[in-house]
């Protein structure tokens, strides 16, 4: 699994895809997992630009997952995340 052949894959469609992503902080495995942290949210930004999607559907968890120490990311959060994909002209929707 890669994530960056998926990245190369969807350059592809040439923008004309919905990019959907969701984002949660906690723990798996021993392993702490942010995606607001300022570097993650600079590459995702940045990928998300770069592929120009026709448009962008932010997520975070919304029902119990089987891994316990994982919370939601506040609707607030997301909408800083994709203020510059907004100037980008890049349409968001975001379900918190």
């Amino acid at each position: 699994y890669s994530v960056e052949k998926i990245i190369e894959n969807l350059r592809h469609f040439n923008g004309n895809f919905i990019l959907q992503t969701m984002f949660l902080k906690g723990e798996v495995d021993g392993e702490m997992i942010d995606c607001t942290s300022p570097e993650e949210v600079r590459r995702w930004v940045d990928m998300a630009i770069s592929l120009k999607p026709r448009e962008v559907m932010m997520y975070t968890l919304d029902r119990e997952t089987p891994a316990q120490n994982l919370s939601k990311v506040t609707v607030a959060q997301m909408e800083e995340i994709a203020r510059p994909l907004i100037e980008k002209g890049i349409k968001v929707q975001i379900r918190g």
